[in-house]
C-alpha cells in the first residue's frame, strides 16, 4: 500500500469511530504515529522494527527508539538479546540504564515516564558467542547464507590497499589521519602485503608499495605517510577506487595463494565538496 492510499485508509477508518494507527517513517530513529481511539475503546498498537547489526572488535553495538516526542503516562521496556551461535552473548551492556552482570534481559517500568527526562534512543553492546566448528546456517524465503569456521583454518595473510584521501578538504583532518593509517599498518603480519595509494585530483596522486609488512617496509612506510600533505582542488574518486581496485586485483593474482584476503579501505572526508568524476566508458 502506497503512503498516501495508507494515509486515506487510516482517515477512513477514524471517521467512523473504529481503531487504528497510521505510523510514517522520518528516519531510522524517529516514527510519527497517529492512533485512532473509539469512543470508550483502547487501541493497541505494535510496531515491530527490523535492523542489520554490525560487529566490530569482537562487540556488536545496537541503538532502539525508546522514549516518544509527546510525553506518556507510562513506559514498559523488555529488552533480550539472543545470539543465535548456541553459546549465548556475554557483557550486555546500557549506556543509559545499569545491567546486573551476566545478564542478557532488561526489564524497566516506569509508571511516572512524563517526570523522568529519558533518551531518546536506547543504546547498547553485547559480545557475541563464536560460531560452532559444524558452522551457522540462515535461510530465508529462497535464500540461505552459511557461517563457518574450520578449526584447522589459521588466519589468512591479507593483502592490504589503503586509499587515502589527500585533497584540500582534509587538510584539518590530516593529522588524525595519518596517525590511523600509522597505527593500523603496525599491526599488519609480515605475511600481509600492503599499498598506499593517496588520490586528489587523479586516481593515484603517489604511491608506496605493495610490500610484505616487515619490520623494514612498515618504517619506509611511515615515512612516506609522514610526507603526506592536503592539496588540491577536487577529488577524483572514481578514478581512485577503480584504480585501487584493478591494483587490488592484479597483486592476488601475482600472489598465486587462493588463501588471500582483498581488503580495501579509504579514508575520505569533504565528499559534498569533491568533484566526482567519471570516464565515458
Amino acid at each position: 500500500m502506497k503512503l498516501d492510499e495508507a494515509l486515506e485508509s487510516f482517515m477512513e477508518t477514524a471517521a467512523k469511530g473504529l481503531p487504528g494507527a497510521y505510523v510514517e517513517e522520518q528516519d531510522s530513529f524517529i516514527h510519527s504515529l497517529q492512533v485512532a481511539i473509539p469512543p470508550w475503546g483502547t487501541t493497541h498498537v505494535e510496531l515491530v522494527l527490523e535492523e542489520l547489526l554490525q560487529q566490530r572488535l569482537g562487540e556488536i553495538k545496537f541503538e532502539i527508539p525508546f522514549a516518544p516526542n509527546e510525553k506518556v503516562d507510562q513506559i514498559a521496556l523488555d529488552l533480550n538479546v539472543e545470539d543465535d551461535s548456541g553459546q549465548g552473548a556475554t557483557d550486555f551492556h546500557l549506556d543509559e540504564f545499569s545491567v546486573s552482570a551476566n545478564a542478557t534481559s532488561f526489564h524497566l517500568d516506569l509508571p511516572d515516564a512524563h517526570e523522568h527526562a529519558l533518551p531518546k534512543v536506547l543504546r547498547g553492546r553485547y559480545t557475541p558467542g563464536e560460531i560452532p566448528n559444524e558452522g551457522m546456517l540462515y535461510t530465508e524465503g529462497q535464500c540461505f547464507e552459511h557461517f563457518f569456521r574450520p578449526v584447522d583454518l589459521g588466519a589468512m595473510p591479507r593483502n592490504l590497499l589503503f586509499l587515502i584521501d589527500t585533497s584540500y578538504s582534509m587538510r584539518d583532518k590530516m593529522t588524525n589521519t595519518k596517525e590511523a593509517l600509522r597505527s593500523f599498518i603496525k599491526t599488519l603480519k609480515p605475511e600481509d602485503t600492503f599499498t598506499i595509494q593517496p588520490f586528489q585530483e587523479k586516481g593515484t596522486d603517489k604511491l608506496w608499495g605493495s610490500a610484505r609488512a616487515t619490520e623494514k617496509e612498515i618504517g619506509e612506510a611511515e615515512l612516506f605517510i609522514d610526507k603526506l600533505r592536503a592539496g588540491g582542488d577536487s577529488t577524483d574518486l572514481h578514478e581512485a577506487l577503480l584504480e585501487g581496485l584493478l591494483r587490488a586485483k592484479r597483486d592476488a593474482e601475482r600472489s598465486g595463494d587462493d588463501t588471500v584476503t582483498i581488503l580495501c579501505y579509504y579514508l575520505m572526508a569533504g565528499l559534498r565538496r569533491a568533484r566526482l568524476t567519471a570516464r565515458g566508458s
